[in-house]
């Protein structure tokens, strides 16, 4: 499975590959995923951060437990998405094919490749 910050720096690399491969990952999609997970994952940050900040509040704030409550609640709903986003990112880059070297032939068929270098 090809690294995730290397789909999101080379996203044309990856297109390339592929479709020398014979892969049908659509790519612009996966990185959409990425986006859209990341930002959630920043805003859950935000948000525990938050929920934090409140539960020192507790003691002499009464209010400071409800939104407390509130962010515990949105939290754990987001932290859901958050793992489904995951599984459906994980699916989709498990289809990426590894990245040959450009220098190298692609063929169909066995007979057809031929090495590129040889070791051993």
């Amino acid at each position: 499975m090809i690294d995730l910050k290397i789909l999101r720096e080379n996203p044309e690399l990856i297109k390339q590959n592929c479709a020398r491969r014979g892969s049908a990952v659509n790519v612009d999609t996966l990185l959409a995923l990425d986006v859209e997970y990341r930002n959630l994952l920043s805003d859950v940050e935000n948000m525990r951060s938050e929920r934090n900040r409140l539960s020192k509040e507790c003691k002499d704030n009464p209010a400071a437990r409800d939104q407390v409550r509130e962010l515990k609640e949105r939290i754990s709903a987001s932290e859901g998405h958050l793992n489904r986003l995951e599984d459906k990112i994980s699916a989709m880059a498990s289809f990426l094919p590894n990245c040959w070297p450009m220098m190298c032939r692609m063929g169909r068929l066995m007979q057809t490749m031929w090495n590129c270098a040889r070791w051993g």
